[in-house]
């Protein structure tokens, strides 16, 4: 039997669907994004904000097995140095999920500067990221 529980059920979604089926539970996280006036910044409150939706499941980041990064107007020069320094202190140095990283031109949704529905960002900020997550 499959069990479903849904936590911080939103209008059309939810930030995170518990699924159970036996002994197995994995978690489905919505896109994420954070606040910030820079990549950095927006970076250390999406992991944050991840994090917050993994506690809520008893699970850490160790428990993560898939992550997807969107990172509009991406310089891998500049970005990803950045990106990674954040990862390092939320995921540590070994054992990394699974990931994709892309860079998007822009983000469409809502016709605003950022990446994902969850969050009205001031329009001057250049640098956004959404991401999402699974975890068993």
């Amino acid at each position: 039997m499959i069990e479903k529980e849904y936590i911080e059920p939103n209008e059309g979604f939810s930030q995170t669907v518990v699924v159970k089926t036996g002994n197995f539970k994995t978690l489905y996280i919505s896109g994420q994004i954070g606040d910030g006036v820079n990549l950095e910044a927006q970076t250390i409150t999406t992991f944050q904000n991840l994090e917050k939706q993994l506690t809520n499941c008893n699970a850490t980041f160790k428990d993560v097995v898939k992550m997807n990064t969107y990172i509009v107007n991406f310089n891998p020069e500049i970005d990803l140095p950045i990106f990674r320094k954040v990862r390092k202190e939320f995921l540590g140095t070994e054992n990394y999920p699974a990931s994709t990283l892309v860079g998007v031109e822009r983000w469409q949704a809502f016709h605003s500067p950022w990446r994902t529905e969850r969050q009205n960002p001031p329009s001057s900020c250049p640098c956004q990221e959404a991401w999402e997550a699974s975890a068993c």
